[in-house]
């Protein structure tokens, strides 16, 4: 993390905001429904492999196809791409402020404190989800159907197959 509030903040954008934003466009919006005419299932796992891919670690493959599962099954869960940007958002920007810690403490601390970060979103989370569903509210409500909206993009089903599969290729 650069040192200064103003770079800070720039790479703090770069890393935590704009990334999962486009990520999850991609490989939720575009290719988890382009491929979801092969079955959901099939949908999934290429839009996770894609995910990984796109994290260009091959030591890190099976955790960032393991997130895209999930991210993936989140979209799928809500009926909108909303809930799975915030999580990875919410992912990087953990992961961003545990190297700033990292860099000025030692690694056991930044450890625990990763640990004890996720195990409160996780249960904040389906803590959040329980209350919701309880009040009968979905979030997929609050916003338009995303994957209408990601079909008006293309004007018809093989542009859109078209363009998942030459993303894939590159």
């Amino acid at each position: 993390i650069p040192d200064g509030a103003f770079a800070a903040l720039l790479y703090f954008v770069y890393v935590c905001i704009l990334p999962p934003l486009l990520e999850e466009i991609f490989t939720r919006g575009y290719i988890l429904n382009a491929f979801r005419c092969f079955g959901t299932t099939f949908a999934v796992i290429a839009s996770s492999l894609v995910f990984g891919l796109l994290h260009s670690s091959l030591e890190n493959m099976i955790m960032f196809v393991g997130c895209g599962v999930i991210l993936a099954q989140l979209y799928l869960a809500f009926d909108s791409i909303w809930p799975a940007m915030l999580l990875h958002c919410v992912n990087n920007s953990v992961s961003f402020l545990m190297t700033g810690f990292q860099q000025r403490a030692n690694a056991q601390s930044a450890l625990v404190l990763t640990v004890f970060v996720y195990v409160c979103a996780i249960i904040f989370g389906i803590w959040g989800k329980k209350h919701l569903d309880s009040r009968g509210i979905r979030l997929s409500a609050c916003f338009e159907k995303d994957h209408e909206l990601f079909k008006k993009l293309f004007f018809c089903r093989r542009a859109y197959m078209a363009v998942a599969a030459v993303c894939i290729l590159i």
